[in-house]
C-alpha cells in the first residue's frame, strides 16, 4: 500500500516516538517478507531480524535497534497502528445522492445525505438511515429501515421488514432476511410455511459476503450488537445471538438456536436445531453440538466434546496402530 510519507508523519499518525532519522521518507507500507529499505512495516508476531524494511512499527519494549539504514516508531499497541494505516489504503466513501439508475418508492424514506448506488431498490416504506450506503445492486424490502452509517455492498439484500442498527456492514451478496426452511409434509408433499417474522440486527455488525441469515416463522430472528459474522456463515429462522459474537466462515446454526454474548465459534463449526450455547463459549472449527453447549465450554470435535476430551482421543488414536502391532505380536508368540 503506498505511503508517500516520511518517519516523522507516520509516527504522527499513529501516535508513536521515533528513534532513529524521523526524515526518511517511506514508500509503502509493505509485509516483513516483501519490504525494502524504502518501506515500512508494522511488527507485532515477526522478528525485527531478517526485515530488510527502512523502518519499523514496533511495541515500546521489542527488540530492536535504529541505525543508518532503518528508523524506529515505537507504539503502545502495533496491531492498532497497522489498522490506521491500513485504513488509508481504503477506497474513499461515496458521495450522498442517488444514481440515476437508482429505483427508490414514492413512500420510501431516505436520508439526505445517504448514498444509493447504481441499480439500488429500496422499496415501499423502506427507511434508509443518516450517511448510510447502498452499493450497485442492493436492496432493502419493503418496510425495511437502515440506521445511520450502514454500508450495503454490492448486491446485498435486507428483505421487506426487517431492521437493521447503527453502522451495519453487509458485504456483497449477504442476504437479510430470506425465508426460514419451513416445511410440512402433507400427503408425500412438503408444503410451504409461512414465515412471518422478520430479522432485528443490532449495532455494529457486519456480515462477511454470501452471509445468509433467515427471518423467523412467528418471532423475529436476532443478532446481537457487536456480532461479527464471516463469509458464507448461514443462521437459521429463530435463532437469537447475543453481544460480540464471532461466527467464522462457514459457520452453521439450524432454527431456534440460542447463543450467549460472546461466544466463538470456528470455521464450519455447527450447532443443531432448539439448542443453546452459553455465553463465552468456543466451538472449535469443525466442531458440530447436539446437546446445549455450557457457558465458558471449549469444544472440539464432531460430536463436540471437551477440548480436552477430544486431544485425549486424538492422541490414543495416534498410538493405536503401534498397539495393533503390538498385539499382534505377542499373539504370534504365544
Amino acid at each position: 500500500m503506498k505511503l508517500e510519507l516520511t518517519v516523522a508523519e507516520v509516527a504522527a499518525l499513529i501516535d508513536g516516538r521515533v528513534e532513529g532519522a524521523g526524515e526518511r521518507r517511506l514508500a509503502a507500507l509493505r509485509a516483513p517478507e516483501r519490504a525494502g529499505p524504502e518501506d515500512l512495516v508494522v511488527l507485532f508476531r515477526a522478528a525485527a531480524e531478517g526485515c530488510a524494511a527502512g523502518c519499523l512499527v514496533l511495541g515500546p519494549d521489542d527488540p530492536a535497534t535504529a541505525n543508518a539504514s532503518r528508523s524506529l516508531i515505537r507504539v503502545a499497541r502495533p496491531e492498532a497502528a497497522l489498522d490506521i494505516l491500513a485504513a488509508r489504503g481504503q477506497p474513499p466513501a461515496p458521495a450522498p445522492g442517488r444514481h440515476p439508475s437508482a429505483v427508490v418508492a414514492d413512500d420510501a424514506r431516505v436520508a439526505p445525505d445517504a448514498s444509493l448506488g447504481p441499480h439500488s431498490v429500496v422499496a415501499a416504506g423502506a427507511q434508509v438511515g443518516p450517511r448510510s450506503r447502498l452499493g450497485p445492486g442492493a436492496v432493502l424490502g419493503a418496510g425495511a429501515v437502515l440506521g445511520a452509517d450502514c454500508d450495503l455492498r454490492a448486491h446485498a439484500v435486507v428483505e421487506h421488514g426487517c431492521v437493521l442498527g447503527d453502522r451495519v456492514v453487509l458485504h456483497a451478496g449477504a442476504v437479510v432476511g430470506a425465508d426460514g426452511f419451513g416445511y410440512r409434509q402433507d400427503d408425500g408433499r412438503l408444503l410451504k410455511s409461512p414465515q412471518v417474522g422478520a430479522v432485528r440486527v443490532g449495532d455494529d455488525v457486519e456480515l462477511g459476503a454470501g452471509a445468509t441469515i433467515d427471518r423467523g416463522r412467528l418471532e423475529d430472528t436476532v443478532i446481537g450488537a457487536g456480532c461479527k459474522l464471516d463469509n458464507q456463515v448461514h443462521v437459521a429462522h429463530n435463532c437469537q445471538l447475543g453481544e460480540g459474537c464471532a461466527l467464522a466462515a462457514q459457520v452453521g446454526l439450524s432454527g431456534g438456536v440460542s447463543v450467549g454474548a460472546g461466544v466463538l465459534m470456528g470455521g464450519r463449526s455447527g450447532v443443531a436445531d432448539g439448542l443453546s450455547v452459553g455465553a463465552g463459549a468456543v466451538l472449535g472449527g469443525g466442531a458440530v453440538a447436539f446437546q446445549d453447549v455450557p457457558a465458558g465450554a471449549y469444544l472440539l470435535g464432531y460430536p463436540a466434546r471437551d477440548h480436552r476430551a477430544f486431544k485425549r482421543e486424538v492422541l490414543s488414536l495416534r498410538r493405536l496402530p503401534d498397539l495393533i502391532a503390538r498385539l499382534r505380536s505377542e499373539a504370534r508368540g504365544t
